[in-house]
């Protein structure tokens, strides 16, 4: 299974680089706040226009939850891909982390696209509904997350029965 294998060490990589992007971001931030005299008068972050340090520290601490969650995804997509091999399919923790990443990356959007109402509404003082294009993710589009996670879900419930069928057929003479 080469293909596993590959799926394997690319996921190693995307984590690696995930967490250095992550811990470069949380460093930065942590520097802005505590140790940065005078912020910059006038931020432009998302497509948002920040002219107050209470609005930039918003914009970092939803930033910082979604990264937290994206991050979480890829933790429990590397030990999904890990736990399957071919002798051992359809088990109840792969069904579980099919269904918590689906969560997760449904979850990780909607909170993306909560925090971006919130934000335009309390700091543009503008009221935008539904997917905004220019709100790029690190994956791409909102709606293709979405369906991702929606299938993730799928997924979960597709090994559920497939795991059912399986005890069934191991208890059968």
């Amino acid at each position: 299974m080469k293909s596993l294998k590959f799926l394997r060490s690319c996921i190693t990589i995307f984590l690696i680089v995930f967490v250095l992007f992550y811990s470069l971001f949380f460093l930065v931030g942590i520097y802005l706040i505590y140790f940065q005299d005078s912020f910059p008068s006038y931020f432009t972050i998302q497509g948002i226009n920040v002219a107050n340090k209470t609005g930039i520290l918003s914009i970092y601490f939803s930033s910082l939850l979604i990264y937290g969650l994206q991050l979480c995804v890829v933790l429990l997509l590397k030990k999904l891909v890990n736990d399957i091999c071919p002798e051992n399919l359809f088990t109840s923790r792969q069904i579980y982390y099919f269904k918590k990443i689906g969560i997760l990356i449904i979850s990780s959007i909607t909170l993306e696209l909560l925090f971006h109402f919130l934000i335009s509404i309390f700091f543009e003082n503008k009221f935008i509904i539904g997917f905004n294009s220019e709100n790029q993710s690190f994956l791409g589009n909102d709606y293709f997350l979405i369906i991702i996670g929606i299938f993730f879900v799928f997924l979960a419930e597709l090994f559920r029965v497939a795991y059912q069928l399986k005890e069934e057929n191991s208890l059968t003479i």
